[in-house]
């Protein structure tokens, strides 16, 4: 079975929506079975002003919490639209590693419907990940190792590929041109708050500890 889980808000923001809905469109082109995770289905939120975070690690339990060790689960946020291929290639993947993820293209103009398989490459590469995939198996095994970083904010993406690039021998482990996405400013990148938001500073500080204790320098992922 692949169980494809999210993050689910509802936004009032037009062009969220918009950007969902396309996204939607994808999904159900897919052979899973799509599980929105709503906050209120989480044991805990992170405060940050005005709104409560979700944190990975409790996505991803909520998720596969009545998932098999067999089972693959996927997740991706919520406006990442996939390619038609996407669930086989992830089931191909699977058959060399228990866990693979995938780098986002970016498209600088408004996406109304889908795009087809071979304009994804047209895309611009994206540094960050926003689609992964295991067995649950392999969450169980090594979700205590991930630290325990907020969704939305930076550096969750980069420690998970880190610690799935570490267990998963076969390489390459990620698949390209797989997901792509309609760019949008995404609420900590700017210079004001990128080092401000609380939900930054939580993560920023457990990802230097992490990939320190990993063998890598922070500065590699951006990480300051």
């Amino acid at each position: 079975m692949i169980v494809h889980c999210y993050s689910s808000h509802k936004s009032s923001n037009p062009d969220t929506q918009r950007r969902q809905l396309v996204a939607e469109m994808t999904w159900v082109k897919q052979p899973w079975q799509t599980v929105p995770v709503e906050d209120s289905h989480l044991p805990r939120l992170f405060p940050e002003h005005t709104v409560r975070l979700p944190y990975v690690k409790d996505l991803f339990n909520t998720g596969s919490d009545k998932l098999s060790d067999a089972d693959i689960l996927v997740f991706t946020n919520s406006d990442i639209c996939v390619a038609n291929n996407c669930c086989l290639r992830i089931a191909e993947a699977m058959q060399l590693n228990d866990a693979t993820y995938a780098f986002r293209r970016d498209f600088y103009h408004a996406l109304r419907e889908p795009l087809p398989d071979r304009d994804i490459e047209k895309g611009v590469h994206y540094p960050g990940s926003d689609l992964f995939a295991f067995r649950v198996g392999w969450w169980r095994a090594y979700r205590d190792a991930y630290p325990d970083m907020v969704f939305a904010r930076e550096a969750w993406d980069c420690t998970l590929r880190v610690l799935i690039e570490q267990t998963c021998p076969n390489k390459p482990v990620s698949l390209p041109d797989l997901i792509y996405h309609e760019r949008h400013a995404n609420g900590w990148e700017a210079s004001n708050l990128r080092y401000t938001l609380a939900g930054q500073k939580h993560n920023l500080g457990l990802a230097r500890g992490f990939l320190v204790q990993r063998g890598f320098k922070p500065s590699e992922f951006g990480v300051k």
